[in-house]
């Protein structure tokens, strides 16, 4: 018969908490079977850890642990496992590193697949983690998260330590999504025994909270440490993490204008002092941005408080010391305090970074690991001092110290690694950097205007500014290529294109239903909630297993390829290709250019009247009832945004847009004609193509043109007929075979399956955007489909396709990112594989939307150019003799984004020629054999 003790062990392992803890409250240490007093001891100490009482359950270990008698070879193993494991809390690395040098010198050992095993694994995990090995630590994780799913116990307090250091890894890299997530499965284990963790699930709300307030996310993050302070009410922590928290709402509420809570918050901060602590294993939340309509006295209060706490809590030296330091520092710039505001700034770069020290020019590079946005903050503002300095002075040290300090930053970017699911994170960065992108610019401008030799600085700014463009697309485009169509066995490629199309799947669903009300809706959410944590489990072992077995490939997921400007300007002269790159500041519009295989710069004031001429240039081209719509807006914006720019002849248009530019159709500028007496529109001398980036452009520039066969046409039927569909697009020309999905044909299952080996897709239907979540924008399929084709269903589509053609309204429409563009169904198409695609930018017309793809084709079969096909197609429009069709309003919606190539047909029933050839000659070898045997 067990005994209590293992009794209470095994209620804890069956995840029955509250009785086990019920029934430990019950027995003593001296009342246990010699036997038995290990099993008390292990459980109590375990329970005093999962009750963030670390201290307490190591002390009573070691209290215990030459009490207890060993009743076989593992107790003694168990034993040394579990000290080590909480020591590695308390005790630090080095005595940590001692116990398990012991440990393994023991003769005995126990499986992986224990419990004990479990907490081998996290302890292995957390000295790789401390040393800097992350991808060996997550591997580790991995493993123990497998074996756990496996168990079933996943949910259980024992997995909670190894979730909470992957989350802590990810934070501390900045992927704020991915660590936000193992957070959030952390709690969703004390959520099932809230009764005894209300602490714990305090602080995993306020993990939660962090990662909100390191996005920027005010509100949430509110939410959540309100939930915090009301779990922390019921069992309160140790008073720094209250004070933290306290600190962490008054500026938040500061941030969204409510001054006077924000007073009461920092008051209560100011009132929890120092308790000495040299505690570094406290992950706190920090201050956080400065804001408009400031009371200087307050904030410098608030601040100086904040400060003088971190210094006298964890020492001058400490991290949380230096990121309150760059508040500091900004708090001063503020006041134009400059000389003071320097100071600050780096002596925060000092501790956030070691080794760095303006005043002597070092920069570290080669021993930055990672870099916080602390750090990013307290570099931005010392640029700006020195610029600022220049400006005034004309000093040229000032110019020399802010271009060191604003490259060193550039640098400093490259160790930030964002992981490619994480598009949440990625899409921060690219906001959260854009400052200092727009800095760099300025600062190479102005030395590009003093130096002798200009075109060095455009071309540091070019790629700085590059560096900032599309960056999730990229990166996404970059991971299908290694991980989908690179060297990996097909096997491997086919597991994880299950697991993220499973990943993409379930969170689409889960947005779905979070649209809608009632019981019904909470519960399917449950259920996807928990399919969604063993999703992204899988997931991650998938991951973990590519980079053990092919680290090659793994690494290359890491390492984007950086594009050679110099083989980029060789390509563009050499594809007849004129490159206009936009990036939209603050107060300028900053323009690179490609001309004579040099990259030129130019800063062009964003003025009041150039806003005006955006919107009025808008108007004008949605006033189709006005006959001539080439009015002074429109050739205004040319001349300010491309006057000054040498295209030859012969060459067509590459543009990179950027902010209000991505609404703006370049090709219905209009240019005066050298009589100056009429205009022209800029389609009547180029063809004009849009791309996210010229690393994109680079790409497929440098890529051989897509040979094509098979063409699909998806033409669903609605209530209101369209006069225009898919199955209109005649192929007689051309060798293009051509497979249609009509009316009751269109189906998602049958989309899906056939875009899979389709070289050209067509659209003609209705589309609905999603401003609010990209990831919900769809494709209407018709009265027979009622399940729509959601932007997350495309971007787990496996595409091959030269061209994607969205002959549907606002197809272009969607939410602007900075530096990534618009988040439309474009994107959606292209991250799953399709070179270019063709959408609108506004409502179309029907009939002369017929008219321009019937064009369209016509010259695309033929063998042009994607964007001389679709200049051509327009220019038959405004030459038609239809005045009203002439207006830009009916041809100007449609944009092509991406690869510009012409297609090389291959004609379809010649594709398997080699195999009727080799069959051929297999039934002549058979038909010779049967002839010799009857000959003889």
């Amino acid at each position: 018969m067990a005994s209590t003790a293992q009794t209470a062990y095994e209620l804890y392992h069956r995840n029955e908490i509250s009785t086990a803890f019920a029934l430990m409250d019950s027995l003593r240490f001296s009342n246990q079977d010699a036997c038995d007093q290990l099993e008390y001891v292990l459980l109590k100490t375990d329970l005093y850890h999962i009750k963030n009482q670390t201290k307490k359950a190591y002390r009573y270990l070691i209290k215990r642990e030459f009490d207890v008698e060993f009743c076989n070879a593992l107790d003694q193993y168990k034993l040394a496992v579990q000290k080590a494991y909480l020591a590695s809390q308390v005790e630090g690395i080095q005595r940590t590193e001692t116990l398990i040098k012991e440990m393994k010198k023991l003769p005995t050992s126990v499986s992986d697949t224990s419990s004990f095993g479990i907490k081998r694994l996290h302890l292995y995990a957390k000295v790789a983690k401390h040393y800097g090995r992350i991808d060996e630590c997550r591997q580790l994780i991995s493993k123990a998260s497998d074996i756990q799913l496996f168990r079933k116990k996943l949910y259980h307090p024992e997995s909670c330590g190894f979730l909470r250091t992957l989350g802590y890894s990810y934070l501390e890299e900045g992927q704020f999504e991915k660590a936000r997530e193992y957070f959030r499965m952390e709690r969703r284990i004390y959520e099932k025994h809230r009764n005894e963790f209300p602490k714990q699930l305090g602080v995993m709300f306020y993990d939660e909270a962090n990662t909100h307030y390191e996005q920027l996310e005010f509100k949430e993050a509110i939410v959540d440490y309100d939930s915090t302070l009301f779990y922390w009410s019921i069992d309160p922590p140790s008073k720094v993490y209250l004070r933290y928290v306290h600190e962490a709402l008054g500026d938040l509420y500061y941030e969204l204008g409510n001054t006077a809570l924000a007073s009461q918050y920092w008051s209560r901060a100011s009132e929890i002092k120092s308790p000495k602590s040299r505690d570094k294993t406290d992950h706190l939340p920090q201050l956080d941005t400065l804001t408009k309509n400031i009371n200087f006295d307050q904030l410098t209060i608030a601040y100086s408080d904040a400060l003088a706490f971190r210094k006298s809590t964890y020492g001058s030296h400490h991290a949380l010391t230096g990121e309150c330091l760059t508040f500091v520092g900004r708090l001063n710039e503020m006041q134009h305090k400059n000389a003071e505001a320097l100071t600050a700034f780096n002596e925060a770069l000092t501790i956030l970074i070691p080794g760095f020290d303006v005043k002597n020019g070092q920069f570290p590079l080669d021993s930055l690991d990672q870099i916080n946005r602390y750090a990013f903050d307290a570099l931005l503002g010392m640029a700006q001092i020195y610029f600022s300095n220049f400006e005034k002075d004309k000093n040229p040290e000032s110019l020399e110290s802010a271009l060191q300090i604003i490259d060193y930053a550039f640098k400093a970017l490259d160790k930030v690694k964002i992981s490619f699911e994480d598009s949440h994170t990625a899409l921060f960065w690219s906001d959260f950097t854009y400052p200092i992108t727009e800095l760099s610019l300025t600062i190479h401008l102005a030395a590009a205007n003093l130096s002798k030799v200009p075109h060095a600085h455009s071309i540091v700014a070019f790629q700085n500014a590059e560096e900032s463009k599309s960056y999730l697309l990229r990166s996404f485009m970059h991971k299908d290529k290694v991980l989908r169509k690179g060297k990996l066995p097909s096997h491997v490629k086919d597991k994880e294109q299950k697991l993220a199309a499973a990943l993409l799947r379930l969170k689409g669903n889960i947005r779905m239903e979070e649209k809608r009300c009632g019981d019904a809706q909470q519960a399917k959410i449950k259920i996807w909630q928990e399919e969604l944590v063993e999703a992204q489990q899988k997931y991650a072992s998938c991951l973990s297993e590519i980079s053990q077995n092919y680290p090659d490939q793994f690494n290359q997921l890491f390492e984007t390829p950086k594009m050679n400007t110099d083989e980029f300007l060789k390509l563009l002269a050499k594809k007849k290709t004129t490159f206009v790159s936009f990036f939209f500041g603050k107060n300028h519009i900053y323009r690179f250019h490609s001309h004579h295989n040099k990259v030129h710069l130019k800063d062009i004031p964003l003025t009041d009247r150039l806003k005006q001429l955006f919107n009025q240039f808008t108007n004008e081209l949605m006033d189709y009832q006005h006959i001539d719509p080439r009015q002074t807006a429109s050739h205004d914006l040319y001349t300010i945004l491309l006057g000054d720019i040498i295209v030859p002849k012969e060459h067509s248009l590459a543009i990179v847009p950027d902010g209000p530019l991505y609404h703006i159709p370049f090709e219905a500028l209009t240019i005066m004609q050298p009589d100056k007496r009429n205009f022209e529109y800029l389609l009547e001398r180029h063809p004009v193509f849009y791309i996210q980036s010229a690393s994109l452009l680079y790409n497929h520039l440098s890529s051989p043109s897509k040979k094509c066969a098979q063409l699909l046409s998806i033409a669903p039927q609605y209530q209101t007929p369209l006069t225009f569909s898919a199955n209109d697009i005649s192929t007689n020309k051309s060798s293009l075979e051509m497979a249609q999905l009509v009316g009751s044909d269109v189906i998602k299952s049958k989309i899906i399956s056939q875009a899979s080996n389709s070289d050209i897709i067509h659209f003609a239907g209705h589309s609905s955007i999603n401003a609010e979540n990209e990831m919900m924008s769809q494709l209407d399929l018709g009265k027979f489909e009622k399940s729509p084709l959601h932007s997350y269903e495309i971007f787990d589509m496996n595409l091959d396709a030269a061209l994607v053609v969205l002959s549907s309204c606002h197809s272009g429409s969607g939410k602007y990112a900075r530096g990534e563009g618009v988040m439309n169904l474009s994107q959606a198409f292209q991250q799953a594989g399709s070179e270019s695609v063709i959408l609108s930018l506004w409502n179309v017309d029907d009939q002369s939307t017929s008219e321009l793809f019937s064009n369209f084709y016509a010259s695309f079969l033929d063998g042009q150019h994607k964007s001389s096909a679709l200049r051509t197609a327009k220019l038959e429009l405004i030459n038609s003799g239809d005045p009203l069709l002439s207006h830009p309003y009916f041809w100007s919606s449609f944009v092509m984004f991406g690869d510009d190539d012409p297609i090389e047909i291959t004609c379809a029933k010649w594709r398997f020629l080699p195999w009727v050839f080799i069959l051929a000659i297999l039934s002549l070898a058979g038909y010779w054999m049967l002839r010799i045997r009857f000959m003889y």
